[in-house]
This record gives structure tokens, C-alpha cells and sequence, in this order.
């Protein structure tokens, strides 16, 4: 008897090792697996942040970008419109410094003694083309009545006022185009300095852009692998715990066997022990009755 309780010890003091062991160690591995799903969880929200922060960021960027090209584009058009204006204003100005360089011409032929008729055709052609430049009509228009004039009636006083009124337009026209040269180089400067920044603002905020698309899209690869990890994570914590669950019973139930094998062994110890006190008891009347026979 006794050796089937020390048996029973000895397995019951090896089960509670087991259980021991098992249930610290199912203690450990669920406290590490909650652990790791809340940081995996709290790296989530992170990142999610991260990718709205992004898409918000790439949203603002993608406005400044098309505000620099719409104004790369329309400073291009003004500019070239701009000179496109002068280059037709300075032909014209050019064109009225030619006639009015071959009208001083004209007239100094005529004072030197070249009859009219050998420079009409000339004298003509200067005064249809003062006529035609519509820009300068209101400044050309007294010295073509006074050509007009001149060319039916030639006196020195005329002559005199002719050339005085040549010099004074082409000082004008002169002083005209070099203040419009002038304006269009610092245009032209001033377009160029400001088309080099929104160029290499175009090229900085599309630089952005695609910063900003492979951060969102490695992101979203992290966050991918993330879900995925706290999905295995929970499962594995699901499987943890029915199995910390299982095994705990397991231990109670073998502990209540062995209380219960104990509780009975020593039931059954007592009878025993009472019973043999009771064959002890009858078996010594026994013998003295039968010493007191053989007597």
C-alpha cells in the first residue's frame, strides 16, 4: 500500500512540475504575444498617420505644382507676346528712321541743286511711307503737309523748317526706341531670372511628388505587413490561450485526483490499520484459548 502511494507521489510531484513549468512558460509567451500585437497595433496608427499626412502633403504639392506650371506657361505666352509688341514697334520705328534719314537726304539733294523731278519717285515713296506708319501718324503728320508743300514751292525758310522739324522727330523716334530697347532687355532679364525659379521650383515640387508617392506607397507595403502580423499574432494568441485554458484544467483536474487518491488511500489506511488492530485483538484471544488447552 504504501508503495503505491509513493508511486502516486512521485507522479503527481512530476505532473506538478509539468504544470508548473507549463503554465509560466504559456504566461510568458502570452504576456510577449499581447505585447507584440499592441506594439505592431500602436505602429499601425503610426503609420497610418504617416500615410494621411502624405496623401495630404501630396495633395498641397500637387497645387503648388500646377500653379508653377500655369504660371511658367503664362509668363512664356506674355513674354513672347511682349516681344513679339516690340519687335513689330521697333520694325515700325526703324522703318520711320529709314524715311525720315532718306527725306534729310531728299532735301539736301534739293539744296544742292537736284531738280525735283529727279527725286520725286524717292521723294514719293518717303512720304507714302511716313503716311503709312500708323504708330507715329500724329507726329508725322505735320511733316508730311510740309513736304506736300515743298513740293510745289521750295524756299530756304521752308527748307530751314523742314530740317529742324526732321531733327527734332528723329531725336524723339531715337530717344523712343532706345527707351523701348531698353524696356525689353530688362523684360527679357527680369522674365529669365523668374522663368529659372519657377523652372527649378517645377522641377523641386515634381521631386516632391515623387518623394512623396514611394513614401505613401511604402506605407501602405509596410502597413500590409503589419495587418498581417497582428492577424498571425492573434491567432497564435487565440491558440495560446485555449491551450493555457486546456492545460490549466488538465493540472486542477490531476491535482483533484490526487487529492481525491489521497483522501481515499488514507480511508483505506485507517480501515486497514483498524482491522488489523481487530485481527490482533481476536487473534490473541485465540491463542490463549488454545495455550489453555494444551494445558
Amino acid at each position: 500500500m504504501n508503495n503505491k502511494r509513493q508511486i502516486s507521489e512521485d507522479l503527481n510531484n512530476t505532473e506538478q512540475i509539468f504544470c508548473d513549468e507549463t503554465i509560466g512558460g504559456l504566461a510568458d509567451e502570452l504576456n510577449t504575444v499581447r505585447t507584440s500585437i499592441n506594439s505592431m497595433e500602436n505602429a499601425i496608427a503610426s503609420n497610418l498617420e504617416i500615410k494621411d499626412q502624405a496623401k495630404r502633403d501630396l495633395g498641397q504639392t500637387a497645387t503648388d505644382l500646377d500653379e508653377t506650371v500655369t504660371a511658367l506657361e503664362s509668363g512664356t505666352a506674355q513674354r513672347e507676346s511682349e516681344h513679339t509688341v516690340w519687335v513689330d514697334q521697333d520694325f515700325e520705328q526703324n522703318e520711320a528712321a529709314v524715311a525720315l534719314d532718306e527725306a534729310s537726304k531728299l532735301i539736301k539733294h534739293l539744296i544742292h541743286g537736284v531738280s525735283f523731278s529727279q527725286i520725286r519717285e524717292r521723294y514719293n515713296k518717303v512720304q507714302e511711307s511716313l503716311k503709312n506708319n500708323a504708330r507715329h501718324a500724329t507726329l508725322f503728320k505735320p511733316l508730311i503737309v510740309s513736304l506736300t508743300e515743298m513740293a510745289t514751292k521750295l524756299n530756304y525758310e521752308q527748307v530751314v523748317k523742314i530740317l529742324d522739324l526732321l531733327k527734332n522727330i528723329s531725336d524723339a523716334l531715337n530717344s523712343s526706341r532706345d527707351a523701348a530697347q531698353s524696356a525689353e532687355n530688362k523684360s527679357a532679364e527680369d522674365w529669365d531670372a523668374l522663368s529659372n525659379h519657377l523652372s527649378e521650383q517645377k522641377r523641386s515640387l515634381s521631386d516632391k511628388i515623387a518623394r512623396l508617392n514611394a513614401l505613401i506607397t511604402s506605407t501602405e507595403q509596410i502597413l500590409e505587413q503589419l495587418g498581417t502580423s497582428v492577424s498571425n499574432f492573434k491567432d497564435y494568441l487565440a491558440y495560446l490561450e485555449v491551450t493555457e485554458t486546456y492545460i490549466t484544467e488538465w493540472c486542477a483536474n490531476k491535482s483533484g485526483q490526487f487529492e481525491d487518491f489521497t483522501r481515499a488511500n488514507a480511508r483505506e489506511t485507517e480501515i486497514l490499520e483498524k482491522l488489523q488492530e481487530h485481527i490482533n485483538e481476536r487473534w490473541g484471544a485465540v491463542a490463549a484459548f488454545l495455550q489453555e488447552k494444551q494445558l
